[in-house]
């Protein structure tokens, strides 16, 4: 299954805000349309550096992927 960014936000970004936190704005205006613009989203957020967003989607992609299976 190929889901965009966009789609997997939609899907488990809930959760990816209770385990980060809350988020300074809402996401309805971002664009979430590649991995790029998700790292900026990110890094506006919550104000992380380079590692720490490769860290952060590392987990959100290994989540993504156990909950999508289920």
């Amino acid at each position: 299954m190929d889901l965009k960014i966009k789609d997997i936000w939609d899907r488990n970004g809930q959760f990816a805000i209770k385990h980060w936190g809350k988020l300074k704005s809402e996401p309805l205006d971002a664009d979430l349309a590649n991995l790029e613009n998700f790292k900026e989203f990110l890094i506006y957020q919550y104000g992380w550096d380079d590692k720490q967003v490769e860290e952060e989607l590392k987990w959100f992609s290994d989540f993504s992927r156990t909950f999508e299976s289920k």
